[in-house]
């Protein structure tokens, strides 16, 4: 397997068992033994981004708030459609297509929880 590619499977393994949990310390307990302390923190932390976000903070208090990189807010930001967009600079009408900028090739798991299930 190549260093860059998902784990798949593993992946939804993961979703499925913690989506079996049945209370918050069940949660706890299997995050406590696949995640570091730190990596669970950081999980709370974009959690708390997002919700922030929801409630209309902008980049900026929420970086100084939450202490975290414009590049995590913006990067969580892009995911929920609350994200800046590229438009092509050709763009000169209203009726006219958006055209974005090409992006890199990014690597995504699949199988990811809606965001309005996690956002209420």
């Amino acid at each position: 397997m190549a260093r860059d590619e998902w784990f798949q499977n593993e992946i939804n393994e993961l979703l499925k068992e913690v989506a079996t949990t049945k209370t918050p310390a069940e949660v706890e307990e299997l995050f406590d033994c696949i995640l570091t302390p730190r990596e669970i923190n950081d999980m709370a932390k974009r959690l708390k981004i997002l919700k922030l976000l929801k409630e209309g903070k902008s980049y900026l208090e929420i970086r100084d708030t939450l202490l975290v990189s414009p590049n995590i807010v913006s990067r969580i930001s892009n995911k929920i459609g609350y994200g800046f967009r590229r438009t092509n600079s050709r763009e000169k009408t209203k009726n006219s297509k958006t055209t974005t900028h090409p992006k890199k090739k990014i690597l995504k798991y699949k199988g990811a929880t809606p965001i309005h299930r996690i956002l209420g």
